[in-house]
Order: C-alpha cells, then sequence, then structure tokens
C-alpha cells in the first residue's frame, strides 16, 4: 500500500495553515500548571524501549524534561 508523497504534503500544510494560532495540550498544560500527559505518550516509548532493549534517548528526554518543567514554581 503506497502513498503520493505530495498528497501528503499538501495535507500537512492544510493543517498547518488551519492551526496557525494552535498549540499543543503539553504546552497548554505546562502553561496552566497542570500535570501532562508526557507519561502516557512519550512515556509509553520509553517503557517500549525498554522492554525490548532498543535505546529512546530522544523519548527519555523529552519526557524527564518535560517532567522538570511541571516541577516549576508558577512564577
Amino acid at each position: 500500500m503506497g502513498f503520493e508523497e505530495a498528497e501528503v504534503i499538501r495535507d500537512v500544510q492544510a493543517v498547518l495553515e488551519s492551526a496557525k494560532d494552535g498549540y499543543t495540550s503539553i504546552y497548554a498544560d505546562l502553561r496552566d500548571h497542570r500535570r501532562t500527559e508526557v507519561a502516557t505518550i512519550s512515556g509509553s516509548v520509553v517503557r517500549a524501549s525498554h522492554r525490548n532493549g532498543i535505546p529512546a534517548p530522544s523519548h527519555e528526554f523529552i519526557v524527564e524534561l518535560v517532567h522538570a518543567m511541571e516541577d516549576r514554581k508558577p512564577s
């Protein structure tokens, strides 16, 4: 099963153009001093990587970084 690269690029561009002022839910949670869903999202990749002996250092870094940001005191 294939795909047309130009069509995928057009679709991605359309989403980006329609959400110029959008932001991620993780950003919104951090902004509003709430716990994020990073442990569920990227954390599941980290847990699977550990189970399967496959390094996922980028995901591990992101999880730790976001958790550190969650623990910041509001300014």
